[in-house]
């Protein structure tokens, strides 16, 4: 019996299979971005706004990751922190994937068109061809993939900043350019400690490209970058003296662990040091700016 012709899921199944395509610790950071572009615009936002938004955000982030888990199916099989994604095991087949994947986006793209505005429903578009249409096919024959995948990722908050004031202005940039900063040293970093499994699964990285020598030195060059643009956040008065504080004293433990990436001898667990600094790095940072806001 073909895909097609087989007895349709229930509502609750087809509940249940999005929920386990969409990543849902990746589409919650993203939503939380967006929210976080929606409260930094400083403007009065409608509740059915917010709502659609942040909605339409959810859905067109959880049909990227549903659409690229189709087309990584047969490598996510092969690693071992993705092969009990559903397409892997093959729980769900490919087809009711991309049909899922397809309502999503579409509603999603709709909601952000009628309850923010077209903008951000055209920023939305963007991260979803950048994510699906080009970084996720370039990853199996260039590990130059970070770049616009980054971009994807970083476009969240400016799509939140977007839905409130209709216009890409500097704050919002400000807010893109910290996210896009950020994910360089904290991918690089996931290069080089998995690298063998990327290689397994038939994927290029950035360590296969350069060697883990010169892996390291843009590591630090994109944690310096990552510093300079949470800095930056102050000068379109997005935050205060605290922020700066807090994100001067968060920066200081980036550099000093990059910085020892840099020696002659290395140690083996510094890939594993930088990625978890990276990973707390953005919710350090994310607090500075809601004390700044609440105590500043």
């Amino acid at each position: 019996m073909s895909t097609l012709a087989q007895p349709l899921p229930s509502p609750a199944r087809w509940l249940r299979m999005g929920m386990g395509m969409a990543k849902p610790g990746v589409t919650a950071w993203n939503v939380l971005m967006a929210a976080g572009g929606l409260g930094l615009a400083g403007v009065e936002v409608r509740l059915d706004t917010w709502l659609g938004a942040l909605a339409g955000t959810t859905l067109v982030v959880a049909a990227a990751n549903g659409l690229n888990m189709v087309i990584e199916r047969r490598s996510d099989a092969l690693m071992p922190r993705t092969a009990q994604r559903p397409l892997a095991t093959g729980q769900l087949s490919p087809t009711r994937a991309v049909v899922l994947a397809s309502l999503q986006a579409l509603l999603g793209l709709a909601l952000l068109y009628r309850w923010a505005n077209p903008l951000t429903a055209g920023l939305g578009l963007a991260a979803m061809v950048l994510y699906v249409g080009i970084y996720t096919p370039m990853k199996p024959h260039s590990a130059w993939a970070t770049l616009p995948g980054a971009v994807a990722g970083a476009l969240p908050p400016l799509m939140g900043w977007t839905a409130a004031t209709g216009r890409a202005e500097l704050p919002g940039l400000a807010l893109f350019a910290l996210l896009l900063a950020w994910q360089i040293p904290h991918v690089l970093a996931i290069g080089l400690l998995r690298e063998h499994e990327y290689a397994r699964a038939g994927l290029r990285v950035t360590s296969m490209a350069l060697g883990a020598e010169r892996t390291r030195f843009w590591i630090f060059v994109s944690a310096s970058a990552t510093i300079s643009a949470s800095l930056f956040l102050g000068v379109p008065g997005l935050v205060g003296m605290l922020y700066l504080g807090f994100a001067a004293a968060a920066g200081g433990a980036l550099m000093a662990v990059a910085l020892m990436g840099l020696e002659r001898e290395v140690d083996p667990g510094w890939s594993r040091r930088m990625l978890r600094l990276t990973v707390a790095y953005l919710p350090l940072i994310t607090l500075g700016i809601l004390l700044d806001r609440w105590l500043g």
